[in-house]
C-alpha cells in the first residue's frame, strides 16, 4: 500500500508538473512571439499566452500544495491567487491599451 501511495505521487508530480511547464512555456511562446508574427490577432494572442501562464502557475501551486499537504494555507492560497491577480492586470492592460 505504501508502495502504491509513493508511484502515485511520483506519477502525479510528474505528469501535473510536464503539464503545467508545457502550459507555461507555450504561453510564453504566445505572449511574446507571436503578436509580432500574427499581426492582426496581437492582443488576442497575448492574452492567450497570459492566461496559459496563469493556468500552468495554478498548476504549479496546486501540485505543491498537493506535495506538502500541511503547509500553511495563507501562503498556498497567496500561491494560488498571483497568477490569476497578474492576468486580471494583464487583461486590464490590454482592454485599456490603445
Amino acid at each position: 500500500m505504501v508502495r502504491s501511495r509513493w508511484l502515485w505521487r511520483g506519477v502525479l508530480v510528474g505528469c501535473l508538473g510536464l503539464w503545467a511547464y508545457v502550459m507555461v512555456v507555450v504561453g510564453l511562446l504566445a505572449a511574446l512571439e507571436w503578436p509580432s508574427r500574427f499581426e492582426p490577432l496581437g492582443r488576442l494572442c497575448l492574452v492567450f499566452g497570459a492566461g496559459l501562464v496563469a493556468l500552468g502557475e495554478f498548476l504549479l501551486a496546486m501540485l505543491a500544495s498537493r506535495l506538502f499537504p500541511r503547509a500553511n494555507p495563507i501562503m498556498t492560497g497567496i500561491g494560488e491567487l498571483v497568477p490569476w491577480a497578474a492576468l486580471v492586470l494583464v487583461l486590464a492592460g490590454v482592454l485599456l491599451w490603445k
